[in-house]
């Protein structure tokens, strides 16, 4: 992830924490929150945010440690994004932090009480519950009769997590900026909320992901079910356009076409994806198989080390020795 551009934003918007408090607790509703350890002279404390339809991303340090506390349940959806230092969040009995190799989702269920590191900087994006159901009904056409609850804390160094991070940051890099695209209409804000919720609701685990998959594999076609199918079966193998559209019972150029209008990229992108998260699954757990990086990248095809290396830092960030020492 690389919210790397937010100082320059940040530079001429540093305040009293007392001030972050109240901009927070106007935007996050009726319950309350009191601030602890907010002694100092200096104006360290940095708030910056842009509305996005009902949602609303927020940039946030307090420039100290800090306990914030709600007392009632949020009001709104928090997905925590931590830039720098960390910070934990109690909620429901359960602690969870948030640093650079997780996110935290905060659910308008229950009370939470959220203490700062003093380096802490974060991205806070808050989410309308209501606009998070009317999204969930656009995807399933059914009735949504129990609460949306999300996974707490996920993974943001890998997909679908990554991928998630990568779309708020580059929300985050538009609004903030002077020429904002995504706020330049409410169509287009909307619009920007619309993918933002969607995509949340599909990529991190909550109570309605069955009803989702489900949904949405009703109307998968019959060539691209093959596919995925075809590529499950063979990932360890050399998979070729032509095996491919064997498996779909299309001829090379109309895989092509579909493809790219589905998945909205080609399908041998597509299998480099998949191989390279296959990849970094038995890198994480290679200390227990054994297996060197070498060894992985031969068995996903991977025959160029260099290639695999940089396509695997490309796609996460990181080198995959990386990733085994971790």
């Amino acid at each position: 992830m690389n919210f790397d551009f937010l100082p320059e934003y940040s530079d001429h918007a540093q305040t009293h924490p007392s001030l972050v408090h109240q901009q927070m607790r106007a935007l996050t509703g009726d319950h309350y929150c009191s601030v602890e350890n907010t002694h100092t002279t200096k104006d360290k404390a940095i708030f910056l945010h842009s509305q996005i339809g009902s949602s609303s991303i927020n940039y946030l340090s307090y420039g100290q440690e800090v306990d914030v506390r709600a007392t009632k349940p949020c009001s709104m959806y928090h997905i925590q994004i931590v830039t720098r230092g960390r910070c934990e969040i109690r909620s429901e009995g359960r602690c969870f932090t948030a640093n650079k190799h997780n996110a935290v989702i905060i659910n308008p269920t229950g009370n939470i009480k959220v203490t700062y590191s003093p380096d802490c900087e974060k991205v806070v994006v808050l989410v309308d519950p209501e606009t998070v159901k009317k999204e969930l009904y656009e995807i399933t056409r059914r009735p949504i009769k129990t609460p949306i609850v999300f996974q707490e804390c996920f993974d943001i160094s890998s997909s679908p997590g990554l991928d998630l991070v990568r779309l708020i940051s580059h929300m985050t890099h538009d609004m903030f900026s002077e020429s904002s695209f995504y706020t330049a209409s409410n169509c287009l804000s909307q619009s920007a909320e619309k993918l933002l919720i969607q995509y949340l609701l599909r990529s991190i685990d909550n109570t309605h992901s069955y009803v989702i998959f489900k949904a949405e594999a009703e109307h998968q076609p019959a060539w691209l079910i093959n596919i995925d199918a075809y590529i499950d079966n063979n990932i360890r193998e050399a998979i070729t356009p032509e095996a491919l559209a064997k498996a779909t019972n299309l001829n090379i150029r109309t895989m092509y076409e579909r493809f790219k209008h589905h998945q909205g990229i080609s399908p041998m992108a597509y299998v480099k994806k998949l191989k390279l998260e296959k990849a970094r699954q038995e890198l994480k757990k290679a200390h227990l198989t054994g297996k060197s990086v070498t060894d992985i990248a031969m068995e996903f095809q991977f025959t160029h080390l260099g290639r695999f290396s940089a396509e695997y830092k490309k796609e996460y960030h990181e080198l995959p020795s990386h990733t085994v020492r971790s």
